[in-house]
């Protein structure tokens, strides 16, 4: 589908879904309504990172036919479910570490399993030859993946619980983007020289605005701004009148009225 196509769309999965699951409040997370702002944080953040492949989404389109733009919006599914199970990822390590009592934990063991399913994976496709002694010509910073993936799953272990997944979701696109745009511009790690382009430039822009409304409405339990979601409410004059009470008449044989109820007659 080309790599802009499967960007837009995984960036698209990981921040809907993180929006459902923050509005439904997974894992005892403070409930996160889906209201205008955070609906209109989500579009800033779609509109950055389709901004910043927006050169290379251009030369997708135009390098394919009309049937191939139906193949390739049928395939552009693929990378929108891929980026669904991101936050989903996050909830199942999230409750895997209330149930341990501890994020580290919960990192190691879900760590194990992932490296179990590559090890089986790995032995059903063989291992090509001399893979081992081009392991040992790599640089060093090749194997600091695995400790750049413990941060990564620690945090999006932690950090929805207090600032919801769709703030995680929205910080996270904006942090890809704009290192995307450092190690372009510094060639580092190899990297191919790619100099700043201004659509790169604003759709990092525009994500992190994004990520700052987000933010915002995320700052207390409900969500700020006004519900697209919501229950009809009930009329304040009739639930007050419903839960006030009358007041009492005077006890008789007291001022005003006589011990069997008649009124009292001066003189």
């Amino acid at each position: 589908t080309g790599f802009a196509i499967v960007s837009v769309m995984r960036a698209a999965g990981i921040n809907a879904a993180s929006l459902i699951f923050d509005h439904v409040g997974c894992l005892g997370a403070p409930v996160r309504r889906v209201s205008r702002r955070r609906v209109l944080g989500l579009l800033l953040l779609l509109a950055g990172s389709t901004c910043s492949v927006a050169d290379e989404l251009v030369l997708d389109l135009q390098a394919r036919g009309p049937h191939e733009l139906i193949v390739t919006a049928a395939a552009a599914a693929l990378p929108l479910i891929g980026g669904c199970l991101l936050p989903l990822q996050a909830v199942v390590n999230g409750a895997l570490a209330k149930n341990l009592g501890a994020p580290l934990r919960a990192t190691l063991v879900s760590f194990i399993g992932g490296c179990s399913m590559l090890i089986l994976a790995v032995s059903m496709c063989g291992t090509p030859l001399g893979a081992l002694d081009a392991l040992g010509h790599a640089p060093w910073w090749a194997f600091t993946g695995g400790a750049l993936g413990l941060l990564q799953v620690t945090s999006n272990m932690v950090l929805p619980q207090f600032i919801g997944y769709a703030t995680v979701g929205g910080f996270s696109l904006c942090g890809t983007l704009s290192s995307s745009l450092a190690l372009d511009a510094t060639s580092a790690f190899g990297f191919e020289h790619r100099a700043p382009t201004l659509a790169r430039c604003g759709g990092a822009v525009l994500a992190l605005a994004g990520a700052i409304v987000m933010r915002q409405s995320a700052s207390k339990p409900g969500g700020a701004g006004k519900p697209l979601l919501q229950e009809t409410p009930h009329s304040s004059s009739s639930s007050t009148r419903a839960h006030t009470t009358e007041p009492e008449a005077a006890p008789t044989g007291v001022e005003g009225g006589s011990a069997r109820g008649g009124p009292l007659v001066d003189g």
